[in-house]
C-alpha cells in the first residue's frame, strides 16, 4: 500500500511539473548575457521556464527557416525578422532594444586613432554575414576609410561572444563588439573603449519575432516582458537603448 502511495505521489508529482509552460528563446549573441540576466525575474513572476539558445542572428535565422522548435526570434537586426514575418513563419516584428557598437581592447587607452598604430597586429569583427554588429564594424572601417588598410589585418568571429574571445585572449589587439558584451565581462575591465560614433554606421535596431506555430501565447507573453520597467532598466544598464513610445 505505502509503494502503491508513493508511486501514485511519483505520478502527481510528474504531472505537475509536466504543466508549466516553456518559452524557447532563440537570441543573437549579444543580447544573451543580458538574457541570462532577465531569466530569473520572468520565470519567478511568470511560472514559465525560459530556455535560451544563442548565436548569430544569421545563424538563428536560418535553423527557424528550417523548423527549428523555437518560440522567440531576438535578432541583432530587422531584416531576419521581417523576413521570418513575410514568409508567414513569424508575428510581426517590434523592436525591443537598440545596440551600441564599440571598439574593445586591452590596451589603457583605446580610440580610432589604434586602427592607425603601427604595431597593430589582427582587429576582430563578428563575421558581416551573419552578425549585425560585424556589419556595422564593416560600415565603420568604410566610413574612416580604413577597409582596405586593415584587409590583411581583419579576423571574423560567428558571432559577438567569439570575436570578445580574440582580443581578450590576445589573439587580437582590437575588436569591435557590442557595449553590452563589454559591460557584462569582468574581464573587459582591464581594458577600455571606444564608442563609436552613431554616424559611422547603419543604426543597430534589434527586433523580436513569435514564431508562428510553436508555443505563441507563452512567446507573446516573453515579449511583453521585455516593455515592462524592470526589465527595460536591466537592458539600459547592460549598455542598449530601449525603445520609447
Amino acid at each position: 500500500m505505502i509503494r502503491l502511495l508513493l508511486s501514485c505521489c511519483a505520478i502527481c508529482v510528474g504531472s505537475t511539473a509536466m504543466s508549466k509552460d516553456k518559452v524557447t528563446v532563440a537570441v543573437a549573441t549579444n543580447f544573451a548575457e543580458t538574457l541570462s540576466i532577465l531569466e530569473p525575474i520572468f520565470e519567478a513572476t511568470h511560472d514559465t521556464d525560459l530556455v535560451i539558445v544563442s548565436g548569430a542572428s544569421g545563424t538563428l535565422f536560418a535553423q527557424i527557416s528550417n523548423g527549428a522548435p523555437y518560440d522567440v526570434f531576438l535578432s541583432a537586426d530587422q531584416a531576419r525578422p521581417k523576413a521570418l514575418f513575410d514568409a508567414g513563419l513569424g508575428t510581426e516584428p517590434v523592436t525591443y532594444v537598440h545596440g551600441q557598437l564599440v571598439l574593445w581592447g586591452l590596451a589603457d587607452d583605446v580610440t580610432a586613432a589604434s586602427l592607425t598604430d603601427p604595431s597593430l597586429r589582427f582587429v576582430a569583427l563578428a563575421s558581416p554575414a551573419v552578425a549585425p554588429y560585424g556589419l556595422a564594424a564593416e560600415q565603420t572601417l568604410a566610413t574612416l576609410g580604413l577597409s582596405e588598410a586593415l584587409d590583411g589585418k581583419l579576423v571574423f568571429g560567428q558571432n559577438i561572444g567569439q570575436t570578445f574571445a580574440m582580443a581578450g585572449t590576445g589573439a587580437a589587439d582590437l575588436a569591435f563588439v557590442a557595449k553590452s558584451a563589454v559591460l557584462a565581462n569582468d574581464a573587459a575591465q582591464s581594458g577600455t573603449y571606444w564608442p563609436i560614433p552613431s554616424d559611422h554606421h547603419a543604426p543597430i535596431t534589434q527586433d523580436a519575432t513569435v514564431v508562428i506555430g510553436n508555443n505563441q501565447d507563452a512567446g507573446q507573453t516573453f515579449l511583453s516582458f521585455l516593455t515592462s520597467p524592470t526589465a527595460q532598466d536591466i537592458m539600459r544598464n547592460h549598455g542598449y537603448e530601449v525603445p520609447t513610445e
